[in-house]
């Protein structure tokens, strides 16, 4: 789906004081708005905090929303939880005076122990109700990136040396533009030769009297193109643009022990294979797909004649995804997620896919190796139904460790252990597969494309 930025409205986050008709408080002459940027690759999720209250909590490449303050000073702190810690430490602090009709935006980049917090600051830009153009501003927020040009231009205009709306290292912020609403493409090039294409978008929509930051953000595992590039209105809105030579991507794992091998077509001719000749148990690349509903039909391999399942599935633009065929004795289906492939560097991510029909619903543990699962053992992930992926459960202590799958509320052991040395940033997918005794399975390490 094309990125469409369009204006909202930012909703007020109200504090209620109490005093009296004769407080000595000083009386605000107008409000600025604020928020906040995580632009540290591999952080986990900050707090951030307008003295000792919450203004909201972002992941990587996340804002918060922007949210109205009087024009006073106040001090604002970000928290996060460290490394082998439970509870959140406060990691940076920033005094800043708020002015009125001011925007403010903290942006946290370097270490997540120790971060740095800039400030951008820029008049809030009030539309008349019949301008017909946008501003916006774009900010490199890339690190370990070079500097960069950028241009934004209509369709088919190629980027030209003087023509670029920005020059960028890492950190810097372009000033405000202005551009008539209306589809555009956003190019990033090598500094000083446009020749060399970075990124080029696939056509954007910005809307008529909209305030836009762009951020130019490195990819993470998730991401398939070379910037994951992400725009926030001042509404508190954001998308993605995606660059236009990249592809989604279908990733394809066979579940069913008694399907047989497989063909998967995504035309109803059945002659453009997906791929072709997938067996039990199988882990297929990274296979680029169309964004959009895709219609899979899955047949025998070597054979058209018969169809064995066919479905809907929906691609988003700029994602990874995996598709799971399972089931068994002629009733089988498909089951396609958005995995969780970002690295965090403060803990280990876990997550289960229960591939198995011969149990319906199953439990997933996590415990120190050799150490077998006790009754006051908790199950990392809990009540993952058959062709359902679990939540990401975390492990903080890097060692290594055994994993079971039992089920749902039981300590019956299924499958496991699996013995996996696990570190910080590791990102861990597992999967469940049925065996061929019907009270047994099987978990396996989904293995890295």
């Amino acid at each position: 789906m094309k990125p469409v930025f369009t204006a909202a409205l930012i909703s007020a986050l109200l504090f209620v004081v109490g005093c009296s008709s004769e407080s000595s408080f000083p009386t605000p002459t107008g409000k600025g708005s604020i928020r906040a940027i995580n632009a540290i690759d591999g952080a986990p999720t900050f707090n951030f905090l307008i003295e000792e209250v919450s203004a909201g909590t972002l992941e990587y490449k996340e804002a918060t929303s922007p949210l109205p303050f009087d024009d006073f000073e106040y001090r604002f702190n970000f928290e996060v939880v460290l490394a082998g810690e439970v509870n959140a430490t406060r990691v940076a602090s920033r005094v800043q005076k708020i002015d009125a009709n001011q925007e403010y935006t903290f942006v946290l980049t370097g270490s997540i122990d120790a971060p740095n917090v800039s400030v951008w600051e820029k008049p809030e830009r009030v539309f008349a109700e019949e301008e017909t153009d946008f501003e916006i501003q774009v900010a490199h927020l890339a690190e370990g990136f070079p500097t960069v040009d950028v241009f934004v231009a209509f369709e088919g205009t190629a980027p030209v040396v003087g023509e670029e709306v920005a020059t960028l290292a890492f950190g810097d912020l372009m000033p405000v533009r202005e551009f008539e609403a209306g589809d555009y493409v956003v190019t990033v090039t090598q500094a000083g030769d446009p020749s060399v294409v970075v990124f080029q978008s696939d056509p954007v929509t910005f809307g008529a009297r909209n305030s836009l930051l762009v951020g130019v953000f490195a990819p993470t595992g998730n991401d398939v193109d070379p910037l994951s590039i992400v725009g926030f209105t001042s509404g508190g809105g954001s998308a993605l643009v995606t660059d236009a030579s990249s592809s989604p991507t279908l990733r394809l794992i066979h579940s069913s022990q008694d399907i047989g091998n497989v063909d998967i077509y995504d035309d109803e001719a059945l002659t453009s294979f997906v791929a072709s000749d997938v067996a039990f148990r199988d882990f297929s690349d990274d296979l680029p797909i169309a964004a959009g509903d895709t219609d899979l039909r899955i047949t025998p391999a070597g054979s058209t004649e018969t169809i064995l399942l066919e479905g809907t599935v929906t691609i988003n633009e700029g994602t990874r995804n995996n598709l799971i065929v399972f089931g068994t004795g002629g009733s089988y289906n498909v089951s396609s997620y958005i995995p969780d492939r970002t690295s965090v560097e403060t803990f280990a991510k876990v997550s289960v896919f229960n591939g198995a029909s011969n149990f319906e619903l199953i439990d997933l543990y996590a415990v120190e190796a050799g150490t077998g699962i006790q009754e006051e053992t908790l199950a990392r992930a809990a009540a993952i139904g058959t062709g359902t992926r679990s939540s990401t459960a975390l492990i903080q202590t890097p060692g290594s460790y055994d994993f079971y799958a039992t089920p749902f509320t039981e300590k019956t052991i299924l499958a496991g252990p699996l013995t996996l040395d696990v570190a910080r940033g590791d990102v861990i997918e597992l999967i469940l597969f049925d065996t061929v005794s019907p009270d047994m399975g099987e978990l396996v390490q989904i293995p890295a494309p």
